[in-house]
Protein backbone atom coordinates (compact mmCIF):
# COMPACT_ATOMS: atom_id res chain seq x y z
CA UNK A 1 0.00 0.00 0.00
CA UNK A 2 2.81 2.37 0.83
CA UNK A 3 4.29 1.93 -2.50
CA UNK A 4 0.95 2.58 -4.08
CA UNK A 5 0.63 5.94 -2.37
CA UNK A 6 4.00 7.25 -3.47
CA UNK A 7 3.96 6.21 -7.07
CA UNK A 8 2.06 7.50 -10.03
CA UNK A 9 -0.02 5.09 -11.93
CA UNK A 10 0.50 4.53 -15.62
CA UNK A 11 -2.62 6.53 -16.37
CA UNK A 12 -1.35 9.63 -14.55
CA UNK A 13 -3.62 9.44 -11.56
CA UNK A 14 -2.41 9.71 -7.99
CA UNK A 15 -3.32 6.82 -5.81
CA UNK A 16 -6.49 7.63 -4.02
CA UNK A 17 -7.08 10.85 -6.00
CA UNK A 18 -9.53 11.39 -8.80
CA UNK A 19 -8.10 14.52 -10.42
CA UNK A 20 -5.58 14.24 -13.27
CA UNK A 21 -2.16 15.77 -13.18
CA UNK A 22 -1.89 19.15 -14.89
CA UNK A 23 -0.57 18.47 -18.37
CA UNK A 24 2.14 20.64 -19.91
CA UNK A 25 0.74 23.30 -22.21
CA UNK A 26 0.80 22.29 -25.88
CA UNK A 27 3.78 23.51 -27.86
CA UNK A 28 2.81 26.40 -30.16
CA UNK A 29 4.14 25.75 -33.64
CA UNK A 30 4.54 28.74 -35.89
CA UNK A 31 2.44 28.26 -39.00
CA UNK A 32 3.14 30.58 -41.99
CA UNK A 33 0.05 32.07 -43.60
CA UNK A 34 -0.31 32.41 -47.39
CA UNK A 35 0.74 35.85 -48.79
CA UNK A 36 3.79 38.07 -49.33
CA UNK A 37 6.07 39.75 -46.94
CA UNK A 38 6.83 43.43 -47.31
CA UNK A 39 10.29 42.64 -48.66
CA UNK A 40 8.92 40.30 -51.31
CA UNK A 41 6.38 42.93 -52.33
CA UNK A 42 9.08 45.58 -52.71
CA UNK A 43 11.22 43.23 -54.81
CA UNK A 44 8.26 42.42 -57.05
CA UNK A 45 7.43 46.10 -57.53
CA UNK A 46 11.06 46.85 -58.37
CA UNK A 47 11.20 44.10 -60.99
CA UNK A 48 7.87 45.22 -62.43
CA UNK A 49 9.06 48.82 -62.72
CA UNK A 50 12.22 47.69 -64.51
CA UNK A 51 10.20 45.62 -66.98
CA UNK A 52 7.82 48.54 -67.65
CA UNK A 53 10.75 50.92 -68.12
CA UNK A 54 12.38 48.51 -70.57
CA UNK A 55 9.16 48.07 -72.55
CA UNK A 56 8.55 51.82 -72.65
CA UNK A 57 12.11 52.48 -73.81
CA UNK A 58 11.82 49.85 -76.53
CA UNK A 59 8.52 51.34 -77.67
CA UNK A 60 9.99 54.83 -77.76
CA UNK A 61 13.03 53.65 -79.74
CA UNK A 62 10.76 51.82 -82.16
CA UNK A 63 8.61 54.92 -82.63
CA UNK A 64 11.65 57.11 -83.27
CA UNK A 65 13.05 54.61 -85.77
CA UNK A 66 9.68 54.54 -87.54
CA UNK A 67 9.57 58.32 -87.72
CA UNK A 68 13.14 58.47 -89.08
CA UNK A 69 12.25 55.89 -91.71
CA UNK A 70 9.17 57.89 -92.72
CA UNK A 71 11.17 61.10 -92.92
CA UNK A 72 13.83 59.41 -95.03
CA UNK A 73 11.19 57.95 -97.36
CA UNK A 74 9.51 61.35 -97.69
CA UNK A 75 12.85 63.02 -98.39
CA UNK A 76 13.75 60.48 -101.07
CA UNK A 77 10.31 60.91 -102.64
CA UNK A 78 10.77 64.71 -102.66
CA UNK A 79 14.18 64.35 -104.36
CA UNK A 80 12.70 62.04 -106.97
CA UNK A 81 9.92 64.52 -107.69
CA UNK A 82 12.44 67.35 -108.08
CA UNK A 83 14.65 65.28 -110.36
CA UNK A 84 11.68 64.24 -112.47
CA UNK A 85 10.62 67.88 -112.85
CA UNK A 86 14.11 69.02 -113.86
CA UNK A 87 14.58 66.08 -116.23
CA UNK A 88 11.23 66.68 -117.88
CA UNK A 89 11.98 70.36 -118.50
CA UNK A 90 15.58 69.89 -119.68
CA UNK A 91 14.69 67.04 -122.02
CA UNK A 92 12.26 69.40 -123.79
CA UNK A 93 14.74 72.27 -123.98
CA UNK A 94 14.82 74.11 -127.31
CA UNK A 95 17.96 75.33 -129.05
CA UNK A 96 18.20 78.97 -130.12
CA UNK A 97 14.84 79.87 -131.58
CA UNK A 98 15.79 83.28 -132.84
CA UNK A 99 14.84 85.36 -129.84
CA UNK A 100 15.97 88.86 -130.62
CA UNK A 101 16.17 91.70 -128.12
CA UNK A 102 18.20 94.89 -127.96
CA UNK A 103 21.37 92.87 -127.38
CA UNK A 104 20.86 90.64 -130.41
CA UNK A 105 20.56 86.86 -130.53
CA UNK A 106 19.69 85.02 -127.34
CA UNK A 107 20.64 81.35 -127.26
CA UNK A 108 18.18 78.71 -126.17
CA UNK A 109 20.39 77.70 -123.25
CA UNK A 110 23.09 79.41 -121.25
CA UNK A 111 24.42 78.49 -117.88
CA UNK A 112 27.30 78.34 -115.47
CA UNK A 113 28.16 76.23 -112.49
CA UNK A 114 25.33 77.38 -110.19
CA UNK A 115 22.65 78.72 -112.53
CA UNK A 116 21.06 77.64 -115.78
CA UNK A 117 18.65 79.40 -118.17
CA UNK A 118 16.94 77.58 -121.01
CA UNK A 119 13.90 77.69 -123.28
CA UNK A 120 11.32 74.92 -123.06
CA UNK A 121 7.55 74.41 -123.25
CA UNK A 122 5.40 75.66 -120.42
CA UNK A 123 5.57 73.72 -117.16
CA UNK A 124 2.44 72.12 -115.79
CA UNK A 125 2.00 74.96 -113.31
CA UNK A 126 2.03 77.67 -116.01
CA UNK A 127 -1.15 79.59 -116.76
CA UNK A 128 -0.75 79.47 -120.54
CA UNK A 129 0.84 77.29 -123.20
CA UNK A 130 3.76 78.08 -125.48
CA UNK A 131 7.48 78.42 -124.93
CA UNK A 132 8.80 79.70 -121.65
CA UNK A 133 12.12 80.93 -120.39
CA UNK A 134 13.11 78.70 -117.48
CA UNK A 135 15.77 79.12 -114.86
CA UNK A 136 17.36 76.91 -112.23
CA UNK A 137 19.46 78.69 -109.63
CA UNK A 138 21.26 78.01 -106.40
CA UNK A 139 20.31 80.65 -103.82
CA UNK A 140 23.24 80.53 -101.42
CA UNK A 141 21.65 82.67 -98.70
CA UNK A 142 18.77 80.26 -98.21
CA UNK A 143 20.62 77.12 -99.32
CA UNK A 144 17.87 76.48 -101.86
CA UNK A 145 17.45 75.30 -105.42
CA UNK A 146 14.94 77.67 -106.98
CA UNK A 147 13.13 77.27 -110.31
CA UNK A 148 11.62 80.17 -112.23
CA UNK A 149 9.74 80.65 -115.49
CA UNK A 150 8.04 83.32 -117.57
CA UNK A 151 6.46 83.44 -121.02
CA UNK A 152 9.06 83.67 -123.77
CA UNK A 153 7.33 86.51 -125.65
CA UNK A 154 7.60 88.69 -122.54
CA UNK A 155 11.31 87.88 -122.27
CA UNK A 156 11.90 88.61 -125.95
CA UNK A 157 10.07 91.92 -125.74
CA UNK A 158 12.21 92.83 -122.72
CA UNK A 159 9.15 93.46 -120.61
CA UNK A 160 9.11 92.69 -116.92
CA UNK A 161 6.19 90.42 -116.05
CA UNK A 162 6.17 88.71 -112.74
CA UNK A 163 8.42 85.67 -112.81
CA UNK A 164 6.96 82.63 -111.16
CA UNK A 165 9.44 81.11 -108.72
CA UNK A 166 9.28 77.87 -106.79
CA UNK A 167 11.66 76.43 -104.21
CA UNK A 168 12.43 72.92 -105.41
CA UNK A 169 14.88 71.85 -102.72
CA UNK A 170 16.26 73.20 -99.47
CA UNK A 171 19.18 72.24 -97.21
CA UNK A 172 21.49 72.50 -100.22
CA UNK A 173 25.18 72.63 -99.35
CA UNK A 174 26.48 73.00 -102.90
CA UNK A 175 25.15 72.80 -106.45
CA UNK A 176 27.08 72.31 -109.66
CA UNK A 177 25.99 72.19 -113.29
CA UNK A 178 28.30 70.81 -115.95
CA UNK A 179 27.78 70.36 -119.69
CA UNK A 180 29.05 67.75 -122.13
CA UNK A 181 29.87 69.50 -125.38
CA UNK A 182 30.00 68.07 -128.89
CA UNK A 183 33.07 66.07 -129.95
CA UNK A 184 36.14 68.13 -130.83
CA UNK A 185 38.44 67.60 -133.79
CA UNK A 186 39.83 64.49 -132.13
CA UNK A 187 36.36 63.04 -131.70
CA UNK A 188 36.34 63.46 -127.94
CA UNK A 189 33.61 65.23 -125.99
CA UNK A 190 34.55 66.94 -122.77
CA UNK A 191 32.70 68.33 -119.82
CA UNK A 192 32.50 72.09 -119.43
CA UNK A 193 31.79 74.27 -116.44
CA UNK A 194 29.65 76.65 -118.49
CA UNK A 195 27.56 76.74 -121.63
CA UNK A 196 27.46 80.27 -123.00
CA UNK A 197 26.51 81.76 -126.36
CA UNK A 198 26.08 78.39 -127.99
CA UNK A 199 23.60 77.97 -130.82
CA UNK A 200 22.93 74.35 -129.95
CA UNK A 201 22.38 72.34 -126.81
CA UNK A 202 24.91 70.18 -124.98
CA UNK A 203 24.78 66.44 -125.36
CA UNK A 204 24.38 65.94 -121.62
CA UNK A 205 23.65 68.16 -118.65
CA UNK A 206 24.84 66.98 -115.25
CA UNK A 207 23.49 68.33 -111.99
CA UNK A 208 25.29 67.49 -108.75
CA UNK A 209 23.90 68.58 -105.42
CA UNK A 210 25.21 68.10 -101.89
CA UNK A 211 22.71 68.27 -99.06
CA UNK A 212 23.36 69.09 -95.42
CA UNK A 213 22.33 67.46 -92.18
CA UNK A 214 20.15 64.38 -92.20
CA UNK A 215 19.48 64.78 -95.92
CA UNK A 216 23.11 64.18 -96.83
CA UNK A 217 23.54 61.62 -99.57
CA UNK A 218 19.93 61.63 -100.79
CA UNK A 219 20.71 63.25 -104.16
CA UNK A 220 22.29 61.03 -106.81
CA UNK A 221 23.93 62.83 -109.74
CA UNK A 222 21.32 63.72 -112.36
CA UNK A 223 22.20 63.28 -116.03
CA UNK A 224 19.83 64.63 -118.68
CA UNK A 225 20.13 64.39 -122.45
CA UNK A 226 18.12 67.09 -124.26
CA UNK A 227 16.10 65.55 -127.08
CA UNK A 228 17.46 68.21 -129.42
CA UNK A 229 21.14 68.28 -128.56
CA UNK A 230 24.45 69.08 -130.12
CA UNK A 231 24.72 65.48 -131.30
CA UNK A 232 21.74 65.90 -133.66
Amino acid sequence: MGKGRSRLSACGWRHGARTPLRAAPPRMEHTRCDGFTLLELLVALTVLSLVVAFLFGSFRLGTQAWKRAEQKADRIADVQLVQNFIRNQLERAEPGVGQIDVTGYRPGMSGGGQALRFVAPAPAAALSDGLYEHSLQFVREGRQLVAGWRALNAAAENTSPSITRRVLLDSVRFLRFSYLGPPDRNGKARWRDSWLEERRLPQLIRLEIGLVGAQKGYWPALLVAPKISGAD
